[in-house]
């Protein structure tokens, strides 16, 4: 069975909220992700008790998302959070995040898309709000096609 409880919770967590425009914000980089998912697109949550992220290129008021197109086996993808006053900004935090990665064959997301794959990461370390993490990192990774 196809898995879409990432673009379900995305679409909960940004109903009703600001873009604050579309500048790209901190990334998280994931390098050595398989050949077989290069020119798939990708994005993904990351939380702890403090914060939930987003990772996507661009988050509209409309509720779409647009992922971020892997490539020669990395992504580099924008990192968003929402402000005290639900208004979408870059995260520029530092603490450690776990994250959940989903993959798919389109770059824009309204929440009908079926996900390709999962990649769990437990425990990343973020800097400003940037990390860099391998696809060997993965605590849990499924494919679904």
């Amino acid at each position: 069975m196809k898995n879409k409880r990432f673009l379900l919770g995305i679409m909960v967590f940004i109903l009703g909220m600001t873009v604050a425009g579309y500048a790209w914000g901190q990334t998280l980089t994931i390098t050595d992700i398989p050949p077989r998912l290069n020119n798939k697109y990708m994005a993904f949550e990351a939380y702890n008790d403090d914060v939930d992220v987003i990772g996507c290129r661009i988050i509209t008021n409309d509720e779409i998302i647009t992922a971020v197109r892997i490539s020669n086996g990395r992504a580099s993808v924008p990192l968003w959070e929402i402000d005290s006053n639900d208004v979408i900004r870059r995260y520029t935090g530092s603490g450690i995040l776990d994250i959940e990665v989903y993959v798919f064959n389109s770059e824009t997301l309204d929440g009908n898309e079926d996900e390709l794959a999962l990649m769990e990461f437990e425990a990343v370390r973020f800097s400003n709000g940037t990390a860099t993490i391998s696809f060997f990192d993965t605590i849990y990774y499924e494919r679904f096609e």
